[in-house]
């Protein structure tokens, strides 16, 4: 476990812990091995103490502006992690973890979630074939009464959430759709040889997902659900776009969605989510710099670590997405141009170089490169 973590109600910190188990690790062995053979977990180890945040930009007024965590106790987080380990290896071992769910799961992430949607989407172009994209978000993924669930900020509450979610995964589909998931943020690819198909399979899917949702409690967020056809290709517009409906209200047509830290675009050129990145680079940059030139301004070429090290993973983030535009020229620019401030800061030449310039004298390889 993480030094510096905040302690629970007991005020027993993990550095007291790993000193303990220093000077004799005996007694924390006899205890945990104890309540692993006799099927306890202490009572005093469940209790914790709510901590509520304002969620930025929420109404502080309204009750779902708040997110709830728990510090609970070190001592009962330990044994949250053998039962977790144990469970995980037990599941692991019978193939019972999806393969579609990205979230909290060794060896997948936001980059394999995203790379995963990129095949699904390219599958339809492929084939030729219209596809849309359907968004939805549950409502109250961690707001259990206290007859179930687990206090968040546990550390067996996402592996309880996956066992609910993988049910979801594991509903019959029609053919031609694809659903994944990233903890609470579910994705369906809808494909098929005609719009109206795809709206016949959309509404059917989302009856299995209300059904599966009512089933376990979990409603639907509609101001959170949306739609976006894939217009690349010309087989679907958004002007007349597949109707699909979730409770009897239409589904919220959108030409761009961002999902896992990368913002997909209808006609698949990602310029939007270029530009955004752009923004924040400067900015990064712009901050790193001052800090590298206050504290460390005798280091001739921090800066070209700290790209390297920062920068430059920042760049290439959700490359499993849109790495195969890269063949259009557009993109290519776009993503090359994002270098511009980095390497003006590393090479210190005239705002008026070109990006081209700046790479060879930089002696950095242009990003669209590296990309592949």
């Amino acid at each position: 476990m993480k030094k510096k973590k905040a302690s629970g109600i007991d005020g027993i910190s993990i550095e007291i812990i790993k000193e303990l188990h220093d000077m004799n690790p005996d007694i924390l062995h006899y205890t945990y091995n104890k309540c692993l053979e006799l099927g306890i977990f202490p009572e005093t180890w469940k209790k914790g103490k709510l901590i509520i945040f304002n969620k930025p930009g929420k109404d502080p007024s309204l009750p779902n502006a708040y997110r709830p965590t728990s510090l609970l106790s070190v001592l009962g987080k330990i044994l949250d992690k053998l039962l977790v380990f144990r469970i995980t290896h037990l599941l692991h071992k019978n193939n019972k973890l999806h393969k579609q769910q990205h979230g909290f799961r060794n060896g997948r992430s936001c980059k394999t979630a995203n790379f995963r949607l990129w095949q699904a989407i390219n599958i339809a172009l492929q084939e030729r074939v219209p596809a849309t994209i359907l968004s939805l978000d549950d409502e109250e993924v961690w707001n259990f009464d206290k007859q179930r669930g687990v206090p968040q900020g546990s550390c067996r509450g996402p592996l309880f959430w996956n066992l609910v979610m993988d049910t979801a995964l594991d509903l019959p589909l029609p053919q031609g759709s694809r659903i994944q998931t990233y903890a609470d943020d579910i994705i369906v690819v809808i494909r098929g040889k005609d719009k109206e198909e795809i709206e016949r399979k959309g509404n059917a899917i989302l009856e299995k997902l209300l059904a599966w949702g009512a089933e376990y409690k979990l409603p639907f967020n509609i101001q959170k659900t949306f739609q976006m056809p894939i217009t690349f290709g010309g087989r679907l517009n958004l002007r007349n776009p597949p109707i699909i409906s979730i409770n009897n209200h239409t589904i919220q047509v959108v030409n761009n969605i961002k999902y896992l830290g990368v913002t997909w675009d209808c006609c698949l050129t990602f310029t939007k989510h270029f530009k955004a990145l752009r923004d924040k680079t400067d900015s990064l940059t712009y901050k790193l710099s001052t800090v590298a030139n206050e504290f460390y301004s005798k280091r001739s070429g921090l800066f070209r670590k700290i790209y390297y090290g920062a920068i430059e993973p920042y760049l290439l983030f959700g490359v499993g997405s849109w790495s195969n535009r890269l063949k259009l020229k557009k993109i290519r620019d776009s993503l090359n141009s994002l270098q511009r401030r980095p390497l003006i800061k590393i090479t210190k030449a005239y705002r008026t170089i070109s990006t081209e310039a700046l790479q060879v004298i930089a002696g950095i390889v242009p990003i669209d490169i590296k990309a592949k």
